[in-house]
């Protein structure tokens, strides 16, 4: 009996050890949380927030809240991330002027969190060398700022000096040596770099945050297939290269000499080469296991062996702002990615109406329109290249109007062609005929086998087709649809024959085509749907004007 009762006490103790046991490590964590937000006290959201040290993890702001739930004990810096996206947010001439009154002395900036932000080259101070990068900033001359887009400042942080924010430096970032409770308010001012007069939008969110590890490396061409980065391998710029975790992949393109740089938290990661095409086989495709940290970088380097000897073509086309009445950039890029030489390239790029050209780094051939033809010569397999077009976009241009311009490079010939694919090939064209607008869509391949179907939208909403749906093309027929022009943006859609390879539906939008009940016309709707660029030797690019 009393075994029995000793058995029964020693259980209870056994059961009661465990409970502490449990509850002891299921407390051994601790919430750390704070908030986000502008010098004008508007939260900012969709911004990431790091911790590193006893863990590492990364949390978005949501409404300009995060937290985190870390371990107990453990030594953490947490921060706010960068982010490398949208550096023209709340960014004008006049931010520029206002700099350039502080500088004079003619209005000296009141706040310690606008001479940060006038600070654009985290030099200390404030110099015409930061005046210049707000005003390259706008004309698009660069496209983000040389250091960082963002600094962040702990909230509850005093200046010693409002006028001299960076003696001494500020804090920005929250360290904890030993993690032994809840800690609440930890939180940040976000200085959006070059907006000094406080117009930035804070919930834009990012979606480019400049993470702190790394995973790089080199794509090459394996001249002596031994899959080894030797000093003789040439470098293949232009090439996809991606590492997942199993939850968060990321994406990063070779430069120049075949070299990449890919941006993660740190973790445990499989790098791809993602785009071989089934001209290429990488030797590896895939390096498992690749493992960063804070303080080391992965490396991961991808070989090239031809598998189908063919040139293969890729061009890009972008303008990275449009204001009418000023001068503005085209940038043009282009790469062979294909296995052989691609002999006697050329581009044709058909430039908006509105587009008149002015100059280019490399010169046209030929003119017509407003289509221009550049030639390129020989590009080498891997080899890449570009060239920028300077243009004056029309004043009689609508503020707010869509410009689309189109790049196509050639020789365009495809060195596989998809199994179901009987070659049949839909292109839409649209244009503005007086009180109509005229929508053709021509069959530039051979013979439709199966019918299509096309739909119409105004605006955004679906509309009745108004003849032949569906409808079946010989090979280099056209059906042709119209539609009032009465200043809605109007959009074609056909299906692709099955099988098509570079897209679902060819497409074509009209704007500007008459005028409505207020004798204006609808606007923004082009860029809300993707462009028809499918093809990697064509690619559309099109943006509304803005004004000063």
């Amino acid at each position: 009996m009393k075994r029995n009762l000793y058995l029964q006490i020693s259980k209870t103790a056994l059961f009661c050890l465990l409970l502490v046991f449990f509850a002891s490590h299921v407390a051994a964590q601790f919430t750390v949380s704070g908030t986000l937000e502008t010098p004008e006290g508007t939260k900012m959201d969709g911004f990431a927030i790091m911790v590193t040290g006893t863990e590492n993890k990364i949390v978005y702001t949501n409404s300009g809240d995060y937290s985190f739930t870390l371990q107990a004990g453990g030594a953490y810096n947490i921060f706010p991330v960068d982010c490398n996206e949208n550096h023209l947010n709340g960014v004008t001439t006049y931010d520029m002027v206002l700099m350039v009154k502080h500088l004079e002395g003619l209005e000296l900036f009141d706040s310690p969190y606008k001479i940060i932000a006038a600070d654009l080259d985290n030099s200390n101070s404030i110099t015409t060398v930061d005046t210049n990068l707000v005003r390259t900033l706008i004309l698009g001359i660069i496209n983000e700022f040389p250091v960082n887009n963002y600094r962040f400042v702990l909230k509850d942080y005093v200046f010693p000096d409002p006028l001299d924010p960076f003696t001494p430096a500020f804090p920005e970032s929250y360290s904890i040596s030993n993690l032994d409770a809840n800690i609440t308010g930890v939180d940040f001012i976000g200085v959006k770099k070059g907006d000094v007069n406080g117009t930035s939008i804070a919930d834009l969110g990012c979606n480019a945050p400049n993470l702190p590890s790394k995973i790089i490396g080199r794509v090459f061409n394996d001249l002596n297939a031994n899959c080894q980065n030797n000093a003789n391998d040439l470098g293949m710029e232009g090439w996809t290269v991606s590492a997942s975790d199993g939850v968060s992949t990321y994406f990063a393109r070779s430069g120049p000499n075949g070299n990449y740089e890919l941006e993660t938290l740190p973790g445990t990661y499989d790098v791809t080469l993602t785009n071989t095409g089934g001209l290429w086989g990488g030797c590896p495709e895939v390096v498992t296991g690749i493992t960063t940290t804070i303080q080391t970088i992965g490396v991961a380097n991808f070989g090239l062996q031809p598998q189908v000897l063919c040139p293969s073509l890729q061009v890009d086309l972008s303008t990275p702002m449009l204001r009418r009445c000023f001068n503005n950039r085209a940038n043009i890029s282009y790469c062979n990615t294909g296995t052989t030489p691609a002999e006697n390239a050329y581009i044709e790029v058909q430039f908006d109406t509105f587009f008149n050209i002015v100059s280019s780094t490399i010169p046209w051939s030929a003119i017509n329109g407003n289509t221009y033809t550049f030639q390129l010569g020989d590009v080498p397999e891997g080899d890449c290249g570009s060239f920028r077009v300077d243009f004056i976009l029309d004043c009689a241009a609508t503020l707010g109007q869509t410009h689309c311009s189109e790049a196509k490079i050639f020789p365009d010939t495809f060195c596989t062609t998809p199994g179901l694919w009987t070659g049949a090939e839909l292109k839409v064209h649209g244009y503005c005929a007086g009180n109509e607008v005229r929508f053709m869509i021509v069959n530039q391949g051979t013979d439709m086998l199966v019918p299509s179907n096309y739909i119409v939208v105004e605006d955004i909403v679906v509309m009745a087709p108004p003849i032949n749906n569906p409808f079946t093309l010989q090979g280099g027929n056209m059906e042709v649809i119209t539609v009032p022009a009465n200043g809605a943006t109007w959009r074609l859609e056909a299906e692709q024959p099955a099988g098509y390879p570079w897209g679902l539906v060819a497409s074509a939008a009209v704007e500007g085509c008459g005028t409505n009940s207020n004798g204006d016309f609808s606007r923004v709707f082009i860029t809300q749907f993707p462009p028809d660029d499918g093809s990697p030797n064509l690619d559309i690019d099109c943006l509304e004007n803005v004004g000063s």
